[in-house]
């Protein structure tokens, strides 16, 4: 599976992942110091999910009504990098199919991931801004396709 990872995440967790088998963009390697809004367009660029520690990205998706192909947000403080790196991984490597489209909360004793349909218009799309509208259309990365596609799908 592939994954752009926030500066955030730990690098054990980064580094796990890779030996896992998964592909990894890690911002803190690549694009230091990015703003939220950059990374998430990176993720959804690759069309792939988003890996964070930033609970911004609740606020982007949900009250800014931003696309994202999933989000996985760790929140696991308190605990030692090994019990990260194998909280995280199982999850991965357990649930992978069910990331996409989902805003993923990994924490101590829980693990939420709900479905989400993702609701946005025409316009909205065109103009990149945020996604409002009645248009319900399920979309991710696990199908290949990228935001690109569906914009081009849509000026047809």
């Amino acid at each position: 599976m592939k994954f752009v990872a926030d500066e955030n995440v730990d690098l054990p967790i980064i580094a796990r992942l890779r030996n896992d088998g998964h592909d990894v963009y890690a911002v803190i390697e690549m694009s230091a110091g990015i703003s939220d809004d950059e990374v998430l367009k990176q993720a959804n660029q690759q069309g792939v999910v988003l890996l964070t520690s930033d609970k911004d990205f609740g606020e982007l998706v949900y009250r800014d009504k931003r696309f994202t192909c999933g989000i996985v947000l760790i929140r696991l403080a308190g605990l030692s990098n090994n019990e990260k790196v194998e909280i995280v991984a199982s999850v991965i490597n357990e649930h992978a199919s069910e990331l996409g489209n989902a805003f993923t909360v990994i924490s101590r004793h829980n693990l939420r991931i709900p479905p989400r349909i993702y609701a946005f218009s025409e316009t909205a799309l065109r103009k990149s801004g945020p996604l409002r509208g009645s248009w319900h259309h399920k979309y991710c990365a696990s199908e290949g396709a990228k935001i690109d596609n569906l914009l081009s799908l849509l000026a047809h």
